[in-house]
């Protein structure tokens, strides 16, 4: 266990609650098919482009995988500066 007082361990489980909480599947999809279907009623048609942040590189990869099953894959790009000890899910996408 970290070596840290109380308030810095409830900062860091808050933390880790929230990152589990926006990188859960069932919230991904969600997002992702309200994201598409915003973008294509809403932004497409007025000829503008829109870009998602999300809360690390992981979370980038599971967007991008959730978004591809209600948009064509060339809709989206995933744009994160990657390293040799990736994991497989984040190495699937072409680094810049």
């Amino acid at each position: 266990m970290l070596d840290i007082g109380e308030p810095q361990r409830c900062q860091v489980l808050q933390h880790l609650i929230l990152k589990n909480f926006l990188k859960g599947k069932e919230r991904i999809k969600k997002v992702a098919e309200y994201v598409a279907k915003h973008y294509t009623d809403n932004v497409e048609p007025l000829g503008y482009k829109a870009f998602i942040v999300a809360v690390d590189r992981e979370a980038c990869a599971l967007y991008k995988n959730a978004l591809d099953a209600f948009l064509p894959a060339e809709y989206s790009e995933v744009v994160y500066t990657g390293n040799n000890n990736d994991s497989k899910l984040l190495k699937t996408f072409p680094r810049p």
